[in-house]
């Protein structure tokens, strides 16, 4: 959040605000692009996101797209060496922690 990067997970987080209160969306807003948050400002800015189902709906979007890869790489016509390695790449990326 620091970075203010406009993630999937940002524009989610302001279109659920935006429907519940124009001016929650712009406090948001006005966060996101303050180069200077502490961390009270940080931990309000995570209570918004959960509290507006953007997490929890992002992970939904990660995991389907995720096992929709997983079952294409399964039919790709690859060799099984090939498979192996992109499977175990693919995993490490969807599993990944930031």
């Amino acid at each position: 959040m620091k970075e203010g990067k406009r993630t999937v997970l940002v524009a989610l987080t302001k279109q659920a605000l935006a429907d519940r209160s124009k001016s929650m969306c712009d406090a948001f807003e006005e966060l996101l692009t303050s180069r200077e948050l502490d961390e009270g400002q940080i931990a309000f800015m995570q209570q918004l996101i959960k509290d507006s189902g953007a997490l929890d709906k992002t992970e939904r979007m990660i995991n389907e797209l995720a096992d929709r890869s997983l079952e294409a790489l399964a039919e790709a016509e690859l060799s099984v060496e090939a498979k192996e390695v992109l499977r175990s790449l693919a995993l490490k990326v969807i599993n990944r922690n930031s």
